[in-house]
């Protein structure tokens, strides 16, 4: 079976974890335009 990759809101996803429906494998890439989250100063 192919595994199709799924684009979520984090609310889809959310609700998803709470029904345990299935198996799936979550992988989190940034959009274009995001920043780094590891650049920046304090």
């Amino acid at each position: 079976m192919e595994e199709t990759p799924k684009e979520l809101t984090v609310k889809e996803l959310m609700e998803l974890v709470q029904q345990q429906e299935g198996e799936f494998i979550i992988r989190i890439e940034p959009g274009e335009g995001e920043t780094d989250a590891g650049t920046g100063t304090f």
